[in-house]
């Protein structure tokens, strides 16, 4: 699991058994502030996902897809198995399009969660849908 401002941050590694207590800790520690590199949060999920032994590896990302920072994240979302995008808070034309464009390139599908009251929801229809 990787969080991502101006660099990336590995929050968990693969193969690293973590409590989701001391997981969700992790995360609500994330400073939500600063600048917003995609393509960064992506390519060190792309590094991360390569360490896996599993066969099927598909990487999953939640944001509003507005990068102030870095290059489009398009070529490395096309560098993924599979990569599925959640795009996050209200729809807004550059954040929707790198979502949509993220999510092609990917060979993934794109979801939207509104709200983040609608984030769970998002993700379960995320999972039932491509991880049958």
């Amino acid at each position: 699991m990787v969080s991502f401002d101006t660099k990336a941050h590995r929050l968990a590694a693969v193969g690293e058994d973590v409590s989701v207590r001391e997981l969700i800790r992790r995360i609500l520690r994330v400073p939500a502030q600063g600048y917003i590199n995609i393509e960064a949060g992506l390519l060190s999920a792309r590094a991360e996902l390569r360490r896996s032994l599993l066969s099927e590896r598909v990487g999953v990302i939640m944001t509003d897809g507005v990068a102030n920072t870095g290059l489009s994240p398009a070529p490395v979302a096309a560098r993924f198995p599979r990569l599925h995008v959640v795009q996050v808070g209200p729809e807004e034309r550059i954040g929707t399009r790198t979502c949509i464009t993220m999510a092609q390139t990917g060979r993934g599908r794109c979801y939207r969660a509104r709200t983040y009251e609608e984030l769970p929801r998002g993700v379960r229809r995320l999972v039932r849908e491509c991880f049958r």
